[in-house]
């Protein structure tokens, strides 16, 4: 029926006997969006074709489909340089099998990203990062102006690109000092550059600040905890504290992308299963921003199965799930995660929906000021997080949170009340100071805590509040490296541009 109903399929233009922009689009799109080769992409039409509507198309050549491609790479970074005139540039760098990458990307008023795809470099400092970004305008420039207004296209650019975003570590406060000084010597005159950094990342100084809390209360604790009471454990030392290593331990038994030798996740999810319950365990290499706080939370409620489980299935020699029974074993190891759990679902989750919502940058100054009045609440008096109706850190905004699982946390959490008090104030205290560190811009004084003028307001309006686009497109750059291994420069541009370039090139 479908072969009777469906009608001739052209490829090519009628007048000139050219591939259509379709089949063109087709191409792109299977690169882009699919992941499949360029040269692999006239079989799959083919296959397709032929499958589902019994035809066989006039189809181009492999190696013409790589040159389409090509074209489709440089469509790809004309609209990317468009796209720079108006909007945010984000970096970030990482290493990948001993090799070291910087990724660029442009956040879009409507939420979408365009990526300008990855770049090896020999060494992640300062001046190669701003020689990678020099060459990335440079390159963008050459493609769009004419030969003769290249030069005043790239000062354009410069003039243009007034906000960046990237992470705290020193060699991009360097490379913002040096991006600042080029962006002046090239342009001219006074012009502002917003060196903005990623909020994401105070999460992580939250993480620290919490576990030196944790250790420092558990240094004053009469006797070993969990695991550490074992003789099978003497030689297992480690820097984390008991509890952080329970909630590791936990996630690298049971947790998805675990440990290849001691992991038991398929049997510990058919275990869940005939228990009636679900495991909302994450992977500790997952989502490094808010997973401890996260996973103390997941392993916090299902701690009477995990005990359960792990003593059914340590008959054998896996050392690292007997760690884990006998942490979750440890009354004062519960305690201290009911601790950390009452932060997850109080401050850090509502936070994380925060900086994942399309909040404004020039409205999160007030969340920050809401975070520092909490905390210092919280502190004063930590009972009040044991109330049942204690709301969020930013009261019933971003507050959501499943009723069974909160009761769950503050029954246990008053019947241990006196530990779980003294965790709550001691991490409270530490993670405080992490504000006047990582936020502070945002702050009374700070360059963002006022009233912006006009200008500065219209430039940041629309920026994100972190740059997790950056993260998120390493995650296709690992699969790259993994399917595509000689494609990882150039896919992820094509790949974030494809529907992007389609709308583009229709207003054209």
């Amino acid at each position: 029926m479908l072969a009777q109903e469906s009608q001739i399929i052209r490829t090519r233009t009628v007048r000139y006997n050219q591939l259509s922009d379709v089949m063109r689009r087709t191409i792109m799109s299977l690169e882009g969006d699919a992941g499949v080769s360029a040269s692999k992409c006239p079989q799959v039409i083919d296959i397709v074709s032929k499958n589902l509507f019994h035809q066989t198309l006039d189809l181009p050549h492999w190696t013409t489909a790589n040159k389409i491609v090509e074209e489709a790479h440089a469509v790809a970074k004309i609209h990317v340089a468009e796209a720079l005139l108006e909007n945010t540039l984000h970096s970030d760098g990482t290493s990948r099998e001993k090799k070291k990458f910087v990724g660029q990307q442009i956040a879009l008023d409507n939420g979408r990203t365009l990526s300008l795809g990855f770049v090896e470099v020999a060494t992640e400092y300062a001046q190669t990062l701003l020689e990678v970004t020099s060459n990335v305008l440079v390159e963008l420039s050459e493609l769009v102006g004419e030969e003769e207004t290249r030069g005043e296209l790239l000062k354009s650019m410069l003039r243009k690109v007034c906000t960046t975003i990237s992470d705290r570590a020193a060699v991009m406060t360097s490379f913002n000092e040096k991006f600042d000084v080029m962006r002046r010597e090239m342009v001219g005159g006074e012009i502002q550059t917003n060196f903005l950094y990623c909020n994401a990342h105070y999460l992580l100084g939250l993480s620290g600040a919490c576990e030196e809390g944790v250790k420092g209360v558990e240094s004053n604790m009469e006797q070993p905890l969990g695991r550490d009471r074992d003789s099978l454990f003497k030689n297992w030392k480690a820097e984390e504290s008991a509890a952080i290593r329970f909630i590791r331990t936990a996630s690298s038994c049971l947790g998805p992308r675990g440990d290849e030798k001691s992991g038991v996740r398929e049997e510990w999810l058919v275990f869940c299963k005939k228990e009636g319950v679900k495991s909302k365990i994450i992977s500790h290499r997952g989502n490094r921003f808010n997973n401890i706080f996260q996973n103390s939370e997941a392993v916090f409620i299902l701690r009477n199965e995990i005990e359960h489980f792990s003593s059914k299935a340590t008959s054998g020699d896996n050392k690292k799930l007997k760690s884990v029974l006998l942490d979750a074993r440890d009354e004062n190891i519960q305690a201290i995660l009911c601790a950390i759990s009452i932060l997850y679902m109080h401050f850090t989750a509502p936070y994380w929906r925060l900086i994942n919502s399309s909040t404004k940058y020039t409205a999160f100054p007030k969340y920050v000021k809401m975070i520092r009045h909490r905390m210092s609440q919280w502190i004063e008096d930590p009972s009040i997080l044991l109330n049942q109706n204690c709301m969020g850190v930013f009261d019933d905004e971003f507050w959501d949170v499943e009723e069974e699982r909160l009761d769950n946390i503050k029954e246990y959490a008053n019947e241990k009340k006196d530990l779980v008090i003294q965790v709550l104030k001691v991490s409270l205290q530490k993670m405080f100071l992490v504000i006047s560190r990582q936020l502070v811009e945002f702050l009374e004084g700070g360059a963002y805590g006022e009233k912006l003028i006009s200008s500065q307001f219209r430039q940041l309006e629309n920026c994100p509040l972190t740059n997790l686009i950056g993260e998120r497109a390493f995650g296709d750059l690992d699969f790259d490296m993994g399917h595509l291994r000689n494609a990882h420069s150039s896919t992820e541009l094509l790949s974030t541009c494809s529907k992007e370039i389609e709308q583009w090139t229709v207003e054209q």
